[in-house]
């Protein structure tokens, strides 16, 4: 029983992670994308 509980809490663990990073990937990826176009070698 409490090794499936471990288990369980990984599971939502990584969902919770995946989840937070499904979230945040556009966010990052906006602010990666508009700091290298302000660099010369981005144009």
């Amino acid at each position: 029983m409490i090794n499936n509980d471990r288990l369980l809490v990984q599971i939502l663990l990584l969902v919770l992670f995946g989840a937070s990073l499904w979230v945040m990937a556009p966010f990052w990826s906006a602010l990666f994308w508009g700091r290298c176009w302000h660099l010369p070698v981005g144009h």
